[in-house]
């Protein structure tokens, strides 16, 4: 974030031990920093206190945060934007001017008030819209600035930790990509999102239910790609790549990683959809599916693997953050596999599909 020391209400000190952990989390994968999409100084300026006191927002809280690579390496690594060193030209000036039309509609609300008390619903509603609407403008300029595929992925990676309980209207509701390659003709056809099975089987711990598990992830992940391919039809067709290998889930690691990391060959997390064929790659702006996963990511899987299993049996890190750390494996080495920029546009297209809350982490 652009250092504004003397800004009011900015908690430089909680922000810090925030980003302590999340950098922890990420287990030396990458470092992520934040960046306030709308700039603490705009609390300096002559809508501070409308911003702060009438409104109850400050530039440190989630819905201002967007957790960007603090490097170019961790950029590559997590597949998001490297933190910018400042905003934009006439970026604060437009952003004022954004404050301005609120506080003069909160403003009439609240002279309404004065004239005829029961107008004080009225004024409590239009509250509600400005932050609404400063939400939105917060949201519009990262789009604007980093592009709606690395918004998905921010939102995907640090929502939950952040806990923005606004999150997920902007998580499902946005549609990344409409203005880019072909994608926008992609985009389109998944204005709403598949259905999936209830696969709530799969969240049970027993070693006895764990080759039930197993199968039921390999059928929802075929469910999605057949699905997928009838929307694509007749334009393009893709199939499911495994980002690690399945044989890492053997006998020795099996229990472990369907359990305390909850993850499955199959699964969202370890599933990109990737074109059939050159046609199809040109129609949806990705690679063409490489093949299988060579053993050189197996190996690095089954490393991590052990690591994750030594700091639960030491008892230095959770399942929680195990399971966090293990995800974040898993995006490296789809970035590696595919690129960066196609792993974001991957899940712009594709990753409303894979849908987090119906199929398995």
């Amino acid at each position: 974030m652009p250092p504004e020391p003397a800004t009011p209400g900015l908690d430089a000190s909680a922000q810090s031990a925030f980003l302590a952990r999340v950098n922890a989390l990420l287990a030396g994968r990458g470092r992520v920093s934040a960046y306030a999409l709308l700039p603490p100084a705009l609390w300096d300026g002559p809508y501070g206190a409308f911003l702060s006191q009438s409104l109850g927002h400050r530039p440190d809280q989630p819905w201002n945060t967007m957790l960007l690579a603090a490097d170019p390496r961790s950029a590559r690594a997590l597949g998001l934007p490297e933190t910018p060193a400042a905003y934009p030209d006439g970026f604060l000036g437009a952003a004022e001017a954004w404050v301005a039309n609120l506080a003069a509609d909160v403003l009439t609300a609240q002279r309404a008030v004065v004239d005829q008390p029961d107008a004080s619903v009225a004024f409590r509603r239009a509250l509600k819209g400005a932050s609404d609407s400063l939400f939105a403008f917060a949201h519009a300029s990262a789009v604007k600035q980093f592009g709606e595929p690395a918004y998905q992925a921010h939102l995907a990676l640090f929502g939950e930790l952040l806990r923005w309980e606004h999150r997920e209207r902007f998580l499902k509701s946005s549609s990344p990509l409409k203005d880019r390659d072909g994608a926008h003709r992609v985009s389109a056809q998944f204005s709403g999102r598949l259905s999936s099975p209830d696969v709530s089987v799969m969240a049970t711990a027993s070693t006895s239910q764990m080759l039930d598990r197993l199968t039921a992830s390999v059928l929802v992940r075929d469910r999605i790609v057949e699905a997928v391919n009838a929307r694509l039809a007749p334009q393009a067709t893709i199939k499911a790549y495994n980002i690690i290998p399945p044989a890492l889930w053997d006998k020795e690691t099996c229990e472990f990683l369907t359990g305390p990391l909850n993850a499955y060959p199959a699964g969202r997390g370890n599933t990109l959809l990737l074109p059939t064929d050159a046609a199809s790659a040109a129609v949806l702006g990705l690679p063409v599916h490489p093949g299988a996963a060579g053993e050189a990511t197996l190996r690095l899987a089954q490393r991590e693997v052990r690591r994750a299993k030594s700091q639960l049996a030491a008892e230095l890190r959770d399942e929680a953050a195990l399971r966090f750390g293990f995800q974040a494996f898993l995006r490296a080495q789809a970035v590696e596999a595919i690129g960066e920029a196609a792993w974001l546009k991957h899940a712009g297209i594709f990753g409303a599909v894979l849908d987090p809350d119906a199929h398995a982490a």
